[in-house]
């Protein structure tokens, strides 16, 4: 099958720019993770979207005329960048439009699509040979997920905190339309902290007008998200770390890397699937952390034990435990911040969690300098991930606030159940 080394004569003095191509593409992702969601913060979520898949359509019809190995370092990091938006923004988006007993949902969905794509594409890639068919079939796959945009509408919860009073009425009327169910049948006063509960309106004059703009240095500066943003920074870390480190351990194996990959993209849906049915359960920080100790105990495992079978098996179930994880810690996050700075929160937490991702396999070239197994690195790690949990929220069946000041002090927008025509509370 054709690939990049073949083609572009990858050898000797060039055989460095493999390696880079996965470096670029994580530098991409991070740069993304940042700016991308400051841009869902700044000019709303569903514009920021749009923007991302008119790139996506862009960067693929340029990978199929690539030419050299340079403008596909480019390509490699603009698609990291805009897979980074993609994934935080469609996320932050979701959970904004879905209550608090079903946000799990949002995602769960996610996850079982990256999964899915890991076992896609090494048969994908096997079958067919040609690297580029991959740019082809993304551009196929975005082309088709424009077309379904046409339903797609703006945050109501974000419209909410720009003040965009008739533009948020005009989306819910849009969705209750679509999903055939009953708007609010008067405008009376209420709180918008629950978009799913039918006995609460909205009246225009208790809207707030937001005038300032936040940034990531605000999630320093309020004591009321200082905590919950250095820890949730710690556990990306140490997840993305873990689990880009299954990655690269992967081709340590004596077996077919191809099986692998289904192996360990097949773990990662079954994870997700089982995480997703706990979640309401047993909740987002119990879950996280009843991940993360199995996982620190595979890594163990794989760390001193030197039989091919028996490192198949538990780098799957590690592959398995550390995907719940992700998860797990991926819902909570946006969960502990309001709608005004929730995707910058998210943005600048997958920004340290790219740093972990970089970390995995600088930390396998240091470990055989210390003539030590750096399988280790990841069981202590977890092992830390999961003791530091214990100070995570649990936001289980909480809903969400929309403004930091929400954060600080109570609000004043009274609570009304609506009323029937007959003046009978609904």
């Amino acid at each position: 099958p054709d690939s990049l080394v073949t083609e572009f004569h990858l050898y000797c003095d060039k055989k460095y720019l493999i390696s880079l191509i996965g470096s670029v593409y994580f530098f991409g992702y991070m740069i993304g993770s940042y700016f991308l969601s400051i841009c869902a913060d700044r000019f709303g979520r569903f514009t920021t979207i749009m923007g991302i898949t008119y790139g996506f359509i862009g960067t693929s019809v340029w990978g199929l005329f690539i030419g050299d190995i340079w403008a596909f370092l480019i390509v490699s990091c603009s698609f990291g960048a805009l897979s980074a938006g993609a994934t935080l923004v469609s996320f932050v988006l979701s959970a904004e439009f879905i209550g608090a007993s079903s946000r799990h949902l949002a995602i769960v969905w996610l996850d079982i699509a990256w999964g899915f794509q890991q076992v896609v594409i090494p048969v994908f890639i096997y079958y067919f040979g040609r690297w580029r068919y991959l740019f082809l079939l993304s551009l196929a796959l975005i082309l088709i997920y424009l077309a379904c945009m046409w339903n797609m509408n703006e945050s109501p919860r974000y419209l909410y905190t720009k003040g965009r009073y008739h533009k948020m009425m005009e989306t819910l009327s849009n969705v209750a339309k679509l999903n055939k169910k009953r708007m609010f049948s008067q405008p009376i006063e209420g709180n918008f902290h629950d978009l799913d509960n039918p006995r609460v309106g909205i009246v225009e004059k208790t809207v707030p007008k937001q005038s300032k703009t936040y940034n990531c240095f605000h999630l320093l500066t309020y004591k009321s998200l200082r905590r919950n943003t250095l820890i949730c920074c710690v556990e990306w870390f140490i997840v993305s770390f873990s689990y880009f480190g299954t990655a690269f351990i992967l081709p340590m194996l004596d077996a077919d890397i191809y099986l692998l990959g289904a192996m360990a993209g097949t773990a990662q849906v079954l994870g997700v699937i089982l995480t997703g049915w706990a979640l309401e359960r047993i909740g987002r920080k119990t879950c996280f952390m009843a991940a993360l100790f199995p996982a620190a105990l595979c890594y163990l495992v794989l760390s001193i034990s030197e039989s091919q079978e028996v490192l198949m098996i538990f780098l799957t179930f590690a592959k398995f435990f550390i995907s719940s994880a992700f998860c797990s810690i991926y819902l909570l996050s946006p969960e502990a911040f309001p709608t005004i700075i929730r995707s910058t929160a998210s943005g600048v937490c997958s920004v340290v969690a790219r740093i972990g991702g970089m970390a995995a396999p600088v930390s396998l070239f240091f470990g055989e300098s210390l003539q030590i197994n750096p399988i280790i690195f990841f069981a202590v790690s977890c092992l830390l991930g999961a003791a530091l949990s214990i100070y995570l929220p649990e936001t289980r069946g909480l809903q969400v606030s929309d403004d930091i000041e929400e954060e600080t002090k109570p609000s004043n927008i009274s609570m009304v159940p609506l009323k029937d025509k007959y003046g009978k509370h609904t």
